[in-house]
């Protein structure tokens, strides 16, 4: 088995020896896929087999990271082929990820490179114009041994083809959504994935959703509400301060609207509480 496909199996799926405190509980056994998903039951588990990169319907206009676990500013650029580069206030470009992804865990392609680990949506998501997810920095080796890891950094981010916003209407959306929680001494984390939902009032300006996540691993769950967040009708954007988790994190969260006619909508949040902090990334086709 090739190094990048041993980092690929372990390094987020069997690391951390504890979850956020709150929903399903658990404890430190062995992963226990739980089958299901949209990526043919490999949920729980990072060996699945590599499933195929989004291919967009329009350029990719914009790129963004969220507020990572160490407070530094991130970004995460890519292109209509789904080349991501992380990019890190302070430090530069750390990683391009000009390879194919390793393996994927629940409809999401994993990709390895270094000692950096970046989740990414597929097109099993059914998105033609948004890419998100979130990424991990830390001691690979530690994982492949089976050992509770170090996270140097980790984010969410989100991306795709911008739009702007209509006057009036409303809509509705549906989607998933990836997250990593990372103990405040950097030593423990858990890959969570799930669904999420979000209502738009486009004449209000206000938009407001929920993610519900499960971390196979550990057996635990965790639900995410955004509170109401702000619109900005010119640039697409939306972003509000009141996101909160149940197992009583709280933090910040924004994305954006993308596709020609706001068929999507992605984006990325920071939440912190107790003893560790969760980032991640969501989007979700428009269903009404």
């Amino acid at each position: 088995m090739s190094h990048v496909r041993r980092v690929a199996l372990c390094v987020l799926a069997t690391i951390g020896a504890t979850a956020c405190s709150g929903g399903g509980g658990g404890g430190n056994g062995s992963v226990a896929p739980v089958g299901g998903g949209d990526s043919g039951g490999d949920s729980g588990s990072l060996a699945g087999e590599a499933l195929p990169p989004i291919n967009f319907l329009a350029d990719v206009t914009t790129g963004n990271g969220g507020t990572s676990v160490t407070g530094a500013s991130t970004d995460v650029l890519f292109d209509e082929t789904f080349v991501p580069t992380i990019r890190v206030t302070g430090r530069g470009d750390i990683e391009t990820f000009d390879v194919a992804p390793a393996s994927s865990y629940d409809g999401f392609n994993v990709y390895t490179k270094g000692d950096v680990v970046l989740i990414a949506n597929s097109a099993a998501k059914g998105l033609n114009y948004t890419g998100f997810g979130v990424w991990a920095e830390g001691d690979i080796e530690a994982a492949l041994n089976n050992e509770v890891a170090n996270v140097v950094n980790a984010a969410g981010y989100f991306g795709g083809a911008e739009t702007s916003l209509p006057a009036t209407g409303t809509a509705t959306y549906a989607g998933s959504a990836t997250a990593i929680e990372v103990q405040l001494d950097n030593n423990a984390q858990g890959l969570y994935t799930g669904s999420m939902t979000a209502n738009v009032d486009f004449a209000a300006r206000t938009i407001s959703g929920s993610m519900d996540l499960t971390n196979a691993a550990q057996n635990a769950s965790l639900t995410i509400t955004t509170g109401d967040m702000g619109l900005n009708r010119n640039t697409g954007r939306f972003a509000g301060g009141n996101f909160s988790s149940s197992a009583g994190h709280t933090g910040f969260g924004e994305g954006r609207f993308f596709g020609p006619e706001q068929n999507e909508i992605g984006g990325e949040f920071t939440l912190t509480g107790g003893i560790s902090t969760v980032v991640g990334g969501y989007g979700g086709a428009r269903t009404d």
